[in-house]
């Protein structure tokens, strides 16, 4: 932990220096900046909780707060509207992958929530990104594109969240890490998936630990079956996915070899008393 710190302490020097170095210019080279800087800390993140008292504005000008779509999972995305480099693939990506999952719904099992976090989006943006991805109308349900209504929210969010971006003038382009949010129902963050390595099957994942152990919304067999992901798959820090729980599948394995030869034991035994 002390060794990441030091490293992401130098990486934030280096940025500084370079942002000294080309203050005469009006420009920080967005090449200058050390990729562990974006990083999101988990260990501090994990179980924020996310205010639902945000007021965002769609596309049609429509107002929501964000507490409006808790109550399930929601996969929160930060993104900016005039991107059509990784914020466009990283939300389509998003939409290829959640359509391949099929035992959740999108709208009621989980929702989506695309987010700008740069303040001169606003709702013309937020439609024009929609038309261009493909998200965020009839062809997504459960999945809303928006942009903060006040714009000093935008800090306190992203900074809530562990969320950084840099604005490069020299490229016209914010730097920022690409990741889904998954949030509980109650609006903690649960889990960071890194859009670059997230499978379907890791969000997937992620939704159904985000929603285990919420009261009155599953039935049995959705419980049952949200169970069996979560003893058989943890997440993997290290490679930023879920995998196996080899652990628990050997213990489970040699429980059920203990029970089998304890059941034969006693039919042995009382086959032979018969006799």
């Amino acid at each position: 932990m002390k060794r990441n710190l030091k490293t992401a302490i130098a990486a934030i020097a280096v940025v500084l220096a370079a942002s000294t170095a080309f203050a005469e210019y009006g420009r920080v080279p967005v090449n200058g900046i050390e990729p562990s800087v974006l990083r999101i800390d988990d260990d501090k993140f994990l179980g924020a909780k996310v205010d639902g008292a945000y007021g965002l504005v769609d596309a049609n000008h429509a107002e929501f707060k964000l507490s409006s779509i808790y109550g399930v999972p929601v996969i929160l995305v930060l993104s900016y509207y005039g991107c059509d480099g990784a914020c466009a693939t990283t939300n389509k990506s998003l939409k290829e992958k959640l359509g391949a999952i099929t035992r959740l719904k999108a709208g009621k099992d989980y929702r989506v929530l695309t987010a700008s976090f740069d303040k001169d989006d606003d709702a013309a943006k937020v439609r024009m990104f929609g038309e261009m991805t493909g998200i965020g109308g009839e062809s997504t349900p459960g999945w809303k594109t928006a942009v903060l209504k006040r714009k000093e929210d935008i800090k306190t969010l992203t900074d809530g969240v562990g969320f950084k971006f840099f604005w490069s003038k020299r490229d016209n382009v914010f730097t920022h890490t690409n990741v889904y949010i998954v949030l509980t129902p109650e609006g903690r963050v649960h889990r960071y998936l890194y859009a670059s390595l997230a499978t379907g099957f890791d969000i997937e994942a992620a939704i159904a630990e985000a929603r285990f152990g919420q009261i009155g919304a599953a039935t049995p067999l959705r419980d049952l079956a949200d169970l069996y992901t979560i003893a058989c798959y943890s997440y993997n820090y290290k490679e930023g996915r879920y995998t196996l729980n080899y652990p628990l599948i050997i213990a489970g394995g040699s429980l059920t070899s203990g029970f089998l030869l304890v059941g034969l034991a006693l039919f042995v035994y009382k086959r032979k008393a018969r006799r």
